[in-house]
């Protein structure tokens, strides 16, 4: 299996010019002779504007403040496969820092920098910046250094392998995933914001049902219900282990996957801006449905944390446990039970083999 990663690439705009990253100072860089823009792979737990705004930081000696997020370019080679979170940046502060150790920094004219020595493929996003698109979906397909085929979408890794060892053997799904406790920890969130609010030392393990106050006694209802629409709480609320890498491991192998989350209308923009676009930004916005009633949706699977949600549908049903459902007995109605992102994926691609395919 070759390696899969991820990473950042920014380009630092000012007066009708970008930051060009020079690469010339390491031996064996892969980029070497060539002009790039300043970025690298992400670091544990980081999200993509994270990656971005250290790397610019580690390698320019300067903080960027306002920034651009134009898409993915994915690129697929003989050696190793990689997703990069394309920005620009218009916004920064400080001194450059000269002294980098990839290369050397220079500011090129924009109409100038397709004329340096690049990637192939990088003419293909660079073109559309520089026209002025906001929006930059790509594949780039390498071998060795030489670009062999460019789509204007994101394929699925295992798509670049069709006929081989390493090509599909089970059924493409159409996957429903919730958000909360499924995606990410909106309970813990909610826990230790009344925690701090109201000098509680409750745990996720007491949130036993539904009802988040019994974990709270002596609070009212409104007490407790009121801290998740305040503003500024989704931006607490933090990915599940293993979401970001297991979602966009789902689209890599080929499958449909739709968020559905029965959130509130009130919290709804702040929750998509600061949750889950934030930390899934390869989710587009016509994958997300909002509904209460999730028995109405079609999909292969649907993978949520509520048993209400699943009883009933015609789906395969994964159960996320959590200390509210330990008591529901999932195998008796049909439920695979699971305790984290690895087993969701096993889950998925059991059922993915057993599926008969679509006629």
């Amino acid at each position: 299996m070759k390696p899969f990663f991820n990473t950042t690439l920014c380009y630092i705009e000012k007066d009708g010019q970008y930051l060009m990253l020079y690469r010339n100072k390491k031996k064996h860089d892969i980029n070497g002779g060539k002009w790039i823009g300043v970025g690298g792979k992400f670091e544990a737990n980081e999200t993509a504007e994270e990656c971005m705004v250290r790397e610019v930081r580690e390698e320019t000696g300067l903080t960027v403040t306002h920034w651009h997020f134009y898409g993915i370019v994915r690129f697929i080679s003989d050696v190793e496969d990689n997703d990069m979170y394309l920005f620009s940046a218009d916004g920064f502060e400080g001194e450059i820092d000269l002294s980098c150790s990839e290369g050397e920094l220079h500011w090129i004219a924009k109409e100038k920098v397709l004329s340096l020595p690049t990637w192939e493929g990088d003419h293909y996003f660079l073109e559309r910046m520089l026209a002025g698109e906001q929006k930059i979906d790509l594949t780039l397909m390498y071998d060795h250094d030489k670009l062999v085929r460019v789509t204007d979408e994101l394929l699925p890794l295992q798509s670049m392998h069709e006929g081989t060892e390493e090509g599909r053997t089970s059924r493409s799904l159409t996957i429903l995933v919730d958000m909360d406790d499924t995606i990410e920890q909106l309970v813990e969130a909610w826990i230790r914001c009344t925690n701090e609010r109201y000098g509680y030392h409750s745990t996720v393990e007491d949130v036993k049902s539904w009802n988040m106050t019994e974990a709270f006694p002596g609070l009212t209802k409104r007490q407790v219900y009121d801290i998740p629409d305040e503003p500024g709480f989704w931006g607490k609320v933090k990915p599940m282990p293993g979401a970001v890498e297991g979602v966009r491991k789902l689209i890599e192998d080929g499958h449909q996957v739709y968020i559905v989350t029965a959130t509130q209308y009130e919290s709804l923009a702040e929750k998509m801006s600061d949750l889950l676009f934030k930390y899934f930004p390869y989710i587009e916005w016509d994958h997300v449905i909002i509904t209460k009633r999730k028995q109405m949706i079609r999909g292969d699977v649907l993978i949520d944390d509520g048993p209400h949600n699943l009883e009933g549908g015609e789906y395969e049903k994964i159960l996320v446990d959590a200390p509210h459902n330990r008591s529901y007995d999932a195998e008796a109605n049909g439920m695979i039970r699971v305790h984290n992102w690895d087993e969701i994926l096993k889950a998925v691609d059991e059922i993915a083999k057993r599926k008969p395919a679509a006629q």
